[in-house]
Formats: C-alpha cells, structure tokens, sequence
C-alpha cells in the first residue's frame, strides 16, 4: 500500500491537501445543517442534479457532477494532468451560479469551461441562496464550535432575494432532545429601489440554546447597485453603522464585523 502521509508529498500539493482541508472545514456549518434538515424532509444531503431541477432534461445525464443541498454545486477534477475541464449549469434562465472564488455569475443553463488547477475544485453557489462558514482556521473542528460565522449571500437572478438556514447544537450529547440547539433562518430581501434588508428569524421555538457564535462577516454576490451605507439593528434596535467594501469588477458587497449574535433577532438595511 502507497504511502499517503501528506508532507510526503511535494510542497504543491502538499499546499493543495491543507487547502482542501480547510475548506472542508468551513463548511461544516452548512454540512450539519443539511444533516439536521435530512432527518425533517429526508432529502439526501448530496444530490445529484436532477434532484433539484427535475424539468431541466440534460440534468437526468449528468454523472460528473453534484450538489451539497440545493445551493452548493460541485465538479470534481478525476482526470489526471488537466488543467480546465467543462461542466454543465443546470437550471431555467432565472437561475445564476456564482463560482465560489470569484464570485463571477454564470447564467443557466448550459455548458462553460473553468480553470481547474491543482489547487481548486470547482464550485457554484446557486442564487437564492445563503451558506453559513466558518472562516478561522483550527487544529481540529472541535474547537471551532463557538467559532463566528461568515454569511455567503447570493442573490437572485433579480438581485432582490436569498435566504437559507443555519442549525447548531453541542456536537456531542444528546441534549438536543431536551431543547439544546436552535435552528435560525437568514433572508435577504429587496424592499425597494433604495433598501435591501437581511433579517435574521428563529424557525423552532423549541430551540433553546445559548451559543457564543455570531455573525462576522456577510458575503453577498450579484450586487448590482452602488451602496449609499449600511446599518444594523439589534436587540435595542438601535442602528448601529457598519463597515463595507463593495466590488464593481465581480459585484460582490462585504460586510465586515456586523457581531449579530447567533440565535438571536436582527435586521441590516443596505441603502442604495
């Protein structure tokens, strides 16, 4: 058997394998949430395409391909010495997809070509979407339990809509049972020309864990108005201003330091 320790490897790969590490790794937030909605709708946590756009004929084809929920797509490289590679978009015309590392918007359906270096999978976020991360990096997952949450946000195809979900508990007991978790849902919306909105909303009230996590960072792609400020509202629904950083090039907004309790109410108006 082939030794496959990873400093045994070159200092590439070797790079590659702690990447793809710590990629997993963030997305263990998105990863336990699909888990906990397995066992209320029983729909697979990976799915293949046609599972989520059963109208969409090229998708029934598709073996190459997969999605992690319903907003994450992924392509795996399984072709040796390629450096791009084709992958199918599924989905109506009023379906985007965002590369996850650019943010760049791909319109569905239909067929691209990406880049697929040593370093990178491809992946997709569907638009609609949004998908709690973990961004610090830890020895072990175990000690990123009350780590803050950063918020990727991809709009609609009309910039004016995206929600998703988020489900925690003490990853070890049982005491889920007896209340210990929550269970919150994040929605960003359009509420006209000039305001965008992102609330926060608890979807089991039977969910009654106190966690340390909260919200650093928002990540919303398909941005295409200029924002003016931002604000957010808290428990005292004071407003409170935040820091941001648009990009024009790849229309992406960051929200720095917004510090929203997970678990807890709150609304960010984005003025345009």
């Amino acid at each position: 058997c082939k030794r496959r320790e990873p400093w045994l490897f070159s200092e590439r790969t070797k790079n590659a394998i702690r990447d793809a590490i710590r990629q997993r790794y963030s997305l263990l937030p998105y990863w336990y949430t699909l888990f906990y909605e397995h066992t209320l709708t029983g729909k697979p946590v990976m799915r293949p395409l046609w599972a989520e756009f059963p109208d969409d004929e090229n998708a029934y084809d598709e073996e190459r391909e997969w999605l992690v929920g319903a907003g994450l797509l992924v392509r795996p490289v399984m072709e040796p010495d390629v450096t791009s590679i084709s992958l199918y978009l599924p989905g109506r015309r009023n379906v985007v997809w965002y590369e996850w590392a650019t943010n760049k918007p791909k319109p569905a359906p239909g067929a691209i070509y990406v880049d697929s270096p040593l370093e990178a999978v491809p992946r997709f976020q569907r638009s609609g979407t949004i998908i709690p991360t973990w961004e610090r990096v830890r020895r072990a997952s175990t000690l990123m339990r009350h780590d803050p949450i950063t918020l990727y946000i991809a709009t609609n195809f009309k910039d004016d809509f995206a929600n998703g979900t988020i489900y925690m508990d003490d990853g070890e007991s049982f005491e889920y049972q007896k209340g210990e978790y929550l269970y919150w849902g994040f929605t960003y919306k359009k509420v006209s020309d000039q305001l965008f909105t992102i609330t926060a909303k608890n979807l089991d009230p039977n969910g009654k864990m106190e966690t340390e996590s909260y919200i650093e960072k928002i990540v919303i792609r398909g941005v295409r108005y200029y924002p003016k400020n931002a604000h957010i509202y808290l428990d005292d629904w004071n407003p409170e201003s935040l820091e941001f950083e648009h990009d024009r090039d790849d229309l992406s907004l960051i929200i720095r330091k917004p510090d929203a309790p997970v678990g807890a109410e709150f609304r960010i108006d984005i003025h345009a």
